[in-house]
């Protein structure tokens, strides 16, 4: 018997913090001024939608190290 797929809750949406994600999640929403975000390795971000990680339009100052996986079953 097959267990049934496992959902990632959503990523916290970062505001001109800092903030390292340690468990995977989906749709990574980066806002703010002098956002800083680390993946830690082994990481997953998924999302079906094409929309696993983006910055709004008040994003400036970004800094995202990413030491693990960021996908999407989708494009835009």
């Amino acid at each position: 018997m097959c267990s049934p797929k496992s959902e990632a809750a959503d990523c916290t949406d970062v505001d001109g913090i800092t903030i390292t994600i340690a468990a995977n999640c989906e749709n990574l929403s980066i806002g703010g001024n002098g956002s800083n975000v680390i993946i830690n390795s082994g990481v997953v971000i998924h999302d079906d939608t094409g929309n696993a990680a983006n910055t709004t339009l008040s994003s400036s100052n970004t800094i995202i190290t990413n030491n693990g996986t960021i996908s999407s079953d989708a494009s835009r």
